[in-house]
């Protein structure tokens, strides 16, 4: 989705990916989930969510 930047397939991924972090997940997943979304809001030019 980031190289085709098909931005509806990538924020529908990033919403599934939190739902399964709810259900359960690790430090080290939610921390790649942070990174995959600070991509996402980047590449939407959404910088003050990036920042976050």
């Amino acid at each position: 989705g980031l190289f085709d930047l098909n931005f509806s397939l990538i924020s529908r991924c990033i919403d599934k990916a939190k739902k399964l972090f709810e259900a359960g997940g690790d430090w080290e997943r939610k921390n790649r989930l942070k990174v995959y979304e600070g991509l996402f809001c980047m590449s939407t030019r959404n910088f003050k969510k990036a920042a976050d």
